[in-house]
């Protein structure tokens, strides 16, 4: 409800004054259909309305912009949710300045499937790994012009909840129940706390051949949380058991860490398309370790340092080429490719890290060039690392008419489980599916 009043207090002050407004938004009608996991605990299909409203004015050098989303799911309401996208006030000031203060989505990265420098926002994971929607940071922002582009000093003063799968969602969910979410606190390890203290900086420039950009921030990392229990230690269980170690709470807990990360990115042109780069590096501060529930359940023989994870320093390179091919009828090719590794980490320490260890992606989008905007992609997501670990996508979307748009996906995870414990894909291997979009504009 926030949202909304916010929007319409927005809306309606940019009638007293001299402005130019515009709005628009979106009203969609969602269905998804997943394989059949035969588990009463999951949802397989979901019903589901999404809606998006923004609000524009500009006033001379003020600017001001308000999006909200909101989302109802009839079969998982885990999926509900109300949030900004973008709400902010921005003023330009002398010497090209600008001012911003408020909410806001980053769009940082310059890939497709991988995403090493988008990382400030907030995240709902129950969407695609490669694509998840995002959620406002409140922002504090000062942008000043340098040479041929901009540089940027930010403050967030608050950390927002990313948006966690409940149990009965094919998307992570698992018929689990996740506590939190919880920002590491230190050697406290949990804190309730979302007022906190986070601040960066960035400069992009704009040439010839080109686009290059570089950062620093201080922040909660969003793309890297522990999942387990701080609440863990040893018990004296009597003769003849002696003392055990075990956790003391086994209600999952998704734990989220501060640290530094440093990154830069890269566009180069060429004569046939764009040559993508992302790095980052990632130094964590101490913290105290997170109890493995997932290990424990499994093995409770495990030993002690097993049992126990923390997250280490490591960098993250992206490496990707999208090339163009236009075609005689006036239709357009892409063809996509992108590689991402991490470093300084051993092959169990990348698994446990992340999903996209190591992995490629390639991809096709066919775009008609028509009035409906007719677009078809295919894509894959291979792991070179952990042998059969694949993720297929075909999608396509049109408009039906100015104001009406349909798109449909169909996606297939092939990850069969080789261990003990899922790993990377193999915890979405049952999880392929059909999504349609049926999407009215105003």
């Amino acid at each position: 409800m926030k949202i909304f009043t916010l929007g319409l207090l927005i809306f309606f002050l940019s009638f007293g004054v001299s402005a130019e407004v515009s709005s628009f938004g979106e009203l969609a009608l969602e269905s998804r259909v997943f394989k059949d996991d035969n588990n009463s605990d999951t949802q397989d299909w979901g019903l589901g309305a999404y809606s998006q409203l923004e609000v524009n004015y500009q006033s001379g050098a003020y600017s001001h912009v308000f999006r909200g989303t909101a989302r109802v799911d009839r079969k998982d309401q885990g999926r509900n949710f109300v949030t900004f996208e973008d709400a902010y006030l921005s003023a330009r000031i002398g010497g090209g300045i600008k001012l911003l203060a408020g909410y806001k989505i980053f769009n940082w990265s310059a890939t497709e499937a991988f995403h090493s420098a988008d990382q400030l926002n907030s995240r709902n994971y129950d969407g695609e790994l490669e694509n998840l929607e995002k959620k406002g940071e409140l922002t504090v922002e000062a942008e000043f012009p340098v040479h041929r582009g901009t540089f940027s000093l930010y403050y967030f003063p608050r950390f927002e909840d990313p948006q966690l799968p409940s149990s009965r969602s094919r998307i992570g969910g698992a018929g689990i129940d996740l506590g939190g979410p919880s920002v590491v606190d230190g050697m406290d390890a949990n804190s309730n706390e979302r007022w906190v203290d986070q601040f960066g900086l960035r400069t992009v420039q704009y040439l010839d051949w080109g686009d290059l950009s570089a950062y620093a921030l201080k922040h909660v990392n969003r793309n890297y949380p522990l999942i387990g229990t701080h609440q863990y230690g040893d018990q004296d269980l009597g003769f003849p058991f002696g003392s055990v170690f075990l956790p003391f709470d086994e209600t999952p807990t998704t734990y989220y860490l501060p640290g530094w990360q440093y990154g830069a990115t890269a566009q180069i042109l060429t004569d046939s398309g764009v040559l993508k780069f992302e790095g980052a590096y990632y130094k964590f501060d101490e913290h105290k370790p997170i109890f493995d529930l997932a290990l424990y359940d499994k093995n409770s023989q495990a030993a002690k340092e097993d049992l126990l994870q923390e997250r280490d320093e490591h960098g993250e390179v992206v490496i990707g080429y999208e090339h163009q091919l236009f075609h005689d009828n006036g239709t357009q090719s892409t063809l996509l490719f992108e590689a991402v590794t991490l470093l300084g980490l051993n092959k169990e320490e990348r698994a446990a890290t992340s999903i996209f260890q190591r992995d490629v992606f390639l991809g096709y989008r066919f775009a008609f060039n028509d009035t409906m905007g007719k677009e078809l992609l295919f894509s894959m997501i291979a792991d070179i690392e952990r042998s059969q670990e694949f993720l297929y996508n075909l999608s396509y979307t049109q408009r039906l008419s100015n104001s009406w748009k349909i798109e449909t996906s169909f996606r297939v995870y092939d990850a069969a489980q080789k261990g003990e414990f899922p790993q990377g894909l193999e915890t979405l291997d049952e999880a392929s599916g059909i999504n349609l979009t049926l999407t009215r504009f105003f």
